[in-house]
């Protein structure tokens, strides 16, 4: 159980998780330790605890538990790009594994100091950006809640949803 990846909560009752599945079995554990917690599997998209496993799929998915409804839903993540809206430049990241995508030995030309990102979800492709439409600022640090990514419809103004870059980024 050392090699358990944790959930991220959205909202009350409701969990999700960006991983690689590789067809082999699996299942969800209430907390990683190997006593008192619960073990559940995924049977026809709802949660059970009976005995087995759950249902085995291949590729990178974002996968969603809602403890509310018992169900979890599959979706299946086939690209993420860095998007800078000043060109307007895609570069696709390379997934890396525990819900990690990256781009190595990248140079970003500065001009306008606005990014985010495109992803591709089960066919459809959204924007991973700012919670605000264009967020004014410019974080002084490299970390916080200010990187928390929300998806959204592509926006029709390419500006939107966009990042700014940290001070100590561009230097």
């Amino acid at each position: 159980m050392g090699d358990a990846l944790l959930f991220r909560q959205k909202e009350d009752g409701i969990f999700d998780i960006y991983t690689q599945l590789s067809g082999e079995n699996y299942t969800f554990t209430s907390r990683n330790a190997p006593e008192g917690n619960r073990t559940f599997n995924v049977d026809g998209g709802y949660l059970s605890e009976t005995e087995g496993a759950s249902e085995s799929k291949t590729g990178i998915f974002r996968i969603t538990v809602d403890f509310n409804t018992n169900s979890v839903k599959y979706e299946e993540v086939t690209d993420v790009s860095y998007y800078y809206p000043n060109t307007p430049d895609t570069e696709l990241l390379t997934y890396v594994g525990k819900g990690v995508w990256k781009k190595e030995n990248y140079i970003i030309t500065f001009g306008d100091d606005r990014y985010h990102f495109r992803a591709t979800v089960d066919g459809v492709e959204k924007a991973w950006g700012h919670k605000d439409n264009d967020t004014q600022t410019v974080p002084e640090e490299l970390t916080g809640d200010y990187y928390d990514l929300y998806e959204k419809p592509v926006p029709g103004d390419r500006w939107k949803e966009s990042f700014k870059f940290s001070r100590q980024i561009q230097g």
